[in-house]
């Protein structure tokens, strides 16, 4: 009898140990457990040395994009570089740690910056960096077809066109610089295609007048914006260069060839709206043009990067 109480006993001591051993392990081990028995990593500490260093990084990168947005809408590209260029300065002085890593944009807005100067070659530099951090990201795949295409090296401009409009089917502002690579080689049935596809019927119309004029046809032009308004009564733009295609045509001497550049707020080339601060977006490089004809332009200018 004596014999089986021992064992009993020894078998809750056992017991309470086992409970007490899982506790202990429990309070000890180091983060939380993953699903396949790891650990998993600790939950950031903001308030941490380390966590506000990067938290000021963030903040100071911040500022200088706000600062150089702020300077390229003032005109002044010169300065936004000075604030890329810093910016671009941090990012290379952290892009090694593992809790900080560079983002595409940025990459982005240096090239579309120094493309507005003209110098290309670094722009595509540029371009192909963003590519190297996000190779899924579309954004420099349209920056890219957007250099090719005022280079006027068209089969390169579209096939990356083609592959922002991969990674991001329905954006319109890919989808529209498609339309203009297809418009300036006068492959028009293609370019309305992609026009229409993120756009309205009307809208579509007169994005294609865009074309036309930039093509130097008037009358396909006048044709196109007839349309529009008939699809949409109300469409501003349309109706404004109608009657302005109608006075030159009246009195030439005293008005001036039409350009399209006009504010509506719909898919109108070329293709965008203006970032908000500290944003990502675009410089202000001039609308490509075909020599001898209008050109296109519409405020804010450039590609919808």
């Amino acid at each position: 009898m004596r014999k089986n109480e021992n064992h009993l006993a020894w078998r809750k001591i056992l017991h309470l140990v086992g409970i007490l051993s899982l506790v202990c392990i429990l309070c000890c081990t180091p983060g939380c457990k993953t699903a396949e028995g790891g650990n998993g990593p600790k939950k950031a500490n903001p308030f941490s040395s380390r966590e506000k260093k990067l938290s000021a990084i963030d903040e100071e990168i911040n500022t200088l994009l706000v600062n150089a947005d702020q300077a390229t809408r003032a005109g002044k590209p010169h300065d936004a570089r000075k604030a890329y260029e810093k910016a671009l300065d941090i990012y290379e002085a952290n892009k090694g740690k593992t809790s900080f890593r560079p983002t595409p944009e940025l990459y982005c807005r240096m090239g579309m910056n120094v493309e507005s100067f003209g110098q290309y070659e670094l722009a595509l530099d540029y371009y192909n960096q963003a590519i190297q951090l996000d190779p899924k990201d579309p954004m420099p795949y349209n920056s890219l077809g957007y250099c090719y295409m005022s280079q006027r090296q068209m089969d390169k401009a579209i096939a990356n066109f083609q592959k922002a409009i991969e990674l991001d089917p329905l954006e319109e502002k890919y989808n529209n610089n498609l339309g203009l690579a297809y418009g300036i080689q006068r492959d028009y049935d293609r370019a309305f295609e992609c026009f229409r596809r993120v756009s309205t019927e009307a809208d579509a119309y007169y994005n294609m007048s865009a074309i036309f004029a930039m093509n130097g046809e008037d009358k396909e032009a006048k044709m196109v914006l007839e349309r529009a308004v008939e699809l949409n009564p109300d469409h501003r733009e349309a109706k404004r260069m109608l009657t302005a295609y109608s006075e030159y045509e009246q009195n030439p001497e005293e008005f001036s060839k039409p350009h399209l550049s006009g504010s509506y707020p719909g898919s109108s080339i070329p293709y965008q709206e203006a970032p908000a601060a500290g944003q990502v977006g675009s410089a202000a490089p001039s609308t490509p043009s075909t020599s001898g004809t209008s050109s296109v332009s519409s405020a804010p200018s450039h590609q919808g990067k």
